[in-house]
């Protein structure tokens, strides 16, 4: 059972990556300052999958609110370039928004783990996601 301090914690980690695109953000921000449109074209070029689930396109506006809510919630620095012509706004992870890349790569590994299994063949309706493997708690093998 969850102490209610691991129970707030979680909820501020939902919290941080809530919205359909901030861990597309993240990882495409992952090691380097980027532009605005850098970014944009990073992340949409990421979409290939997401594009093939009818979840579209990064637009700026979306970007836009994303960026200011990840830079409220001490994810991302956005610093600005002054003297220059024209205006040039780049973007980078803070050490928190590291760290939570960090934090999602077993998550995100799990999450690989449980949606190739899910998509395994099953013996009813329902996804196959047994340990042992399928066919040994069934008593079957694999194309019989």
């Amino acid at each position: 059972m969850y102490a209610p301090l691991q129970l707030q914690a979680l909820r501020e980690f939902r919290s941080l990556i809530k919205g359909e695109w901030v861990p597309d953000i993240l990882v495409a921000l992952r090691g380097e300052s980027q532009h605005f449109s850098e970014l944009r074209s990073r992340v949409n070029s990421l979409q290939v999958t997401r594009r093939s689930t009818g979840s579209g396109v990064l637009h700026d506006g979306i970007l836009s609110r994303t960026l200011q809510r990840m830079e409220h919630d001490g994810l991302v620095e956005r610093r600005a370039q002054i003297g220059v012509f024209p205006p040039s706004v780049e973007y980078r992870l803070t050490p928190l928004g590291e760290d939570l890349i960090v934090v999602m790569q077993p998550l995100a590994a799990w999450i690989a783990q449980r949606t190739a299994a899910n998509a395994a063949p099953t013996h009813s309706d329902q996804p196959c996601v047994l340990s042992p493997p399928c066919h040994e708690q069934h008593g079957d093998r694999p194309g019989e």
